[in-house]
């Protein structure tokens, strides 16, 4: 809902959980559902298509996850309904099923999925993706680490640019008139306008040149208190909130991707001795400073 505010007016939406007429529907309606569609059109969609490829299974409850989504479009008498084009098939059992029940037309828009910043699909799991919410800082340090070939997938999906415009700066990538990073931080910028504001777009751009161009810390970094004297890397790390657990902590340490004070860490069972205004740097936008 939070990051949704940033491009809706929540005070005109309303929020509906399937679960309410999902949950009343009788065996006999679910049969009635189901009457309307034969397995070969079920399996037509590109996912069980793929799997049955490589042959694996199909599971009967997927076959029947087409049918609930399509049956939302009846329950809330939809007239539009957007999605990504990996839930095209599912729109589509739903538009079906509009015009049987309530003998209406439901138009469906898709739009393409954004890949991640790594160019694999966007999770969690990956940690490639950008939060809505990200602060500016954090949100334009993520687009500036997007693969070269995937800017002008942003540009088209995640701005406002006019095609015009983004086709001429993918001419420019191409004839190598244009330096990648340069047009990056076009992008990040144009990113973070619209979801915070030009003022601190322009800011978070200054502070990314200050780290990565200057090479100097933040200009402001987040101060941690550590209690003891002396302290485990891999606890400090958990403690100083840099890490989720003593395992991150020691694989970051293996990649050569934590500094203290400017100075690599290597050995993860080394002992630190804490001292006031210690800078503490974990990847490449991670910092604390000990209070």
């Amino acid at each position: 809902k939070k990051q949704a505010s940033k491009v809706l007016d929540m005070s005109k939406v309303k929020i509906k959980q399937n679960h309410i007429w999902l949950e009343n529907l009788k065996f006999n309606d679910l049969v009635k559902i189901g009457s309307n569609f034969t397995t070969s059109r079920l399996l037509e969609r590109n996912m069980f298509q793929n799997r049955l490829k490589k042959g694996q299974e199909v599971w009967l409850n997927e076959l029947l996850y087409p049918l609930m989504q399509g049956y939302d479009s009846v329950a809330m008498n939809v007239d539009l309904e957007i999605g990504g084009t990996d839930q095209m098939f599912n729109m589509l059992v739903g538009r079906k099923l509009q015009k049987i029940y309530n003998k209406k037309e439901k138009y469906t828009l898709t739009t393409p999925m954004l890949t991640g910043l790594d160019g694999r699909e966007m999770s969690k799991t990956y940690g490639n993706f950008v939060n809505l919410t990200d602060a500016p800082n954090d949100m334009f340090g993520k687009i500036m680490s997007l693969k070269d070939e995937l800017i002008i997938h942003y540009f088209e999906l995640c701005t406002g640019l006019d095609l015009v415009d983004i086709k001429e700066i993918e001419k420019n990538l191409k004839s190598k008139k244009v330096n990648p990073r340069d047009v990056k931080a076009n992008l990040a910028k144009e990113i973070v306008k619209i979801y915070h504001s030009e003022k601190l777009a322009q800011k978070a751009e200054q502070e990314f040149n200050r780290v990565f161009k200057e090479k100097k810390p933040p200009s402001e970094i987040k101060k941690v208190k550590i209690v003891k004297k002396e302290i485990g890397i891999l606890d400090l790390l958990v403690k100083a909130k840099l890490v989720s657990s003593k395992s991150e902590a020691k694989r970051l340490i293996e990649q050569n991707a934590v500094k203290i004070d400017g100075s690599l860490k290597n050995d993860w069972k080394e002992i630190i001795k804490i001292k006031k205004g210690m800078v503490i740097k974990v990847g490449k936008r991670k910092f604390v400073k000990t209070n």
